[in-house]
């Protein structure tokens, strides 16, 4: 399953964009078919296009935790899916998303399925792939008749779908939107809809028709009932913080500009050493030949010394050197026995190197005390694996989002799950139960080849 990454900040597309995208739907799809038809490419099914999307990884987890997926990979039935984006799910906020989804598998209530499985069938029209032209826009006779028996709303700008609506997607729950500039009213819903138990208008950004139907992208969660909690409004900070990174973006457009035209006039002289100091001034170049394994933004955590950055195996070394994972989860008194599991299972051997193409581990270590409380389970290979994260940048505390999951060395995805008020974090597998999770006591143990988490119990996917 894939994973949706932290770092990842997906803007939802304008109206404009979402009609021309549309349009163009139109004229590729035709005027209406029906997605199984023989002359239909089938090489995709709804849940497996859904799943391979870097935009839906939480519908994906929520189709499979609700069993859905089975359907909707099924070839025999036709489908209209409307999909909302990772975005979408987490603009409803950490206490929405647990009550509407995540409960379903931390609890064990079956209750807490049904609630999950009846929203994700809001988005699901059954028996149907419904091409834009199928999707009606006049008024009286747009309703679509959902999965699980209730009306969704199909609304139109200048006959062409636009939004996909239940009657808790606007705070004023009326029609008259269109008499407005779109972009003035959707900022006014979300302001809106931020106060309330209601989510904004869900706007289409794409369509896409697949083996067994057609999946339609959508910017917001489709809601026939209110949310059981007030959609978190931004913050201040939010603002600020996505005008800085926009000033930021602009700035690095004009200094690799700058850059640009300072190599060719460089490569113009070739009597002049490439390597220069003006005025005090170094050159950024050369600056940036010491090879130093410093992240940006990172200024807090060790660096890298210049000989573990070229390569070296960073088994330990003099003053200003580091220890690899395996060598400093086994100089640490309270991890004992992960490092006896580690190196019977030949995993110490893996967590020692500094690959060449630069990967970086990121390791949760259970400490002596949580083999003790589950001294009866002996732990897989594929259970030692679900407890590293290996990618080109390590994450620290701070990468560790709250309802995000991660995927695995193993190929199975953990979540981090935040309580006491985001005070305490967790890394926990789908095995492991609400009541023990495996709790962050001890982060942010710097290694030349990465960094190492503690974690209060085994981590089981």
């Amino acid at each position: 399953m894939p994973f949706f990454q932290s770092s990842l900040t997906k803007k939802a597309s304008s109206f404009a964009l979402a009609v021309q995208l549309l349009l163009q739907c139109m004229l590729i799809g035709g005027a209406s078919a029906q997605a199984n038809d023989n002359d239909v490419n089938c090489t995709s099914t709804i849940a497996e296009t859904i799943c391979e999307s870097e935009l839906h990884g939480i519908l994906c987890e929520a189709l499979e935790m609700t069993g859905l997926d089975e359907d909707l990979a099924a070839s025999e039935e036709s489908w209209t899916v409307f999909a909302p984006t990772d975005d979408a799910f987490l603009a409803l906020g950490d206490d929405n998303l647990e009550a509407l989804l995540y409960n379903a598998t931390t609890s064990g209530d079956p209750t807490a399925t049904t609630v999950a499985a009846d929203l994700l069938l809001f988005h699901v029209v059954q028996g149907a792939a419904l091409m834009v032209d199928d999707l009606p826009c006049e008024a009286g006779e747009n309703l679509l008749t959902m999965a699980n028996g209730e009306d969704s709303r199909t609304l139109c700008i200048d006959k062409v779908p636009a939004f996909q609506k239940g009657m808790y997607n606007e705070a004023t729950r009326t029609d008259t939107f269109i008499e407005f500039q779109v972009t003035q009213q959707k900022q006014k819903q979300k302001q809106d809809a931020a106060a309330q138990h209601y989510a904004p208008l869900p706007a289409y950004i794409s369509a896409t028709q697949v083996c067994n139907g057609v999946i339609y992208t959508v910017d917001q969660v489709m809601l026939f009932e209110p949310l059981p909690f007030p959609i978190p409004p931004p913050t201040e900070e939010d603002t600020i913080v996505q005008q800085e990174e926009e000033e930021e973006e602009e700035e690095e457009e004009e200094e690799e500009e700058e850059e640009e035209e300072l190599q060719g006039e460089e490569e113009e002289q070739d009597s002049k050493p490439s390597l220069t100091i003006v005025d005090g001034v170094q050159n950024d170049d050369f600056h940036s030949g010491f090879g130093l394994g410093i992240v940006a933004g990172r200024d807090d955590h060790t660096e890298e010394t210049t000989e573990s950055a070229a390569g070296g195996s960073g088994g330990g070394g003099d003053d200003g050197g580091c220890l690899s994972i395996a060598d400093l989860a086994c100089s640490m008194d309270d991890l004992e026995a992960f490092c006896s599991i580690i190196t019977e299972h030949d995993m110490a051997t893996k967590l020692s190197e500094s690959p060449e193409d630069g990967t970086k581990y990121t390791v949760f270590a259970p400490n002596d005390q949580a083999f003790m409380k589950d001294s009866t389970h002996t732990i897989t290979s594929d259970e030692l694996q679900f407890h590293v994260y290996e990618a080109a940048q390590a994450l620290y505390m701070q990468d560790l989002n709250c309802v995000e999951t991660i995927e695995m060395m193993n190929g199975k995805d953990s979540r981090t799950v935040c309580t006491d008020n985001d005070a305490v974090k967790s890394q926990k597998g789908a095995s492991n139960p609400r009541s023990s999770m495996p709790e962050l006591v001890a982060v942010d143990k710097p290694a030349c080849n990465g960094v190492l988490h503690i974690v209060s119990a085994i981590m089981k996917p």
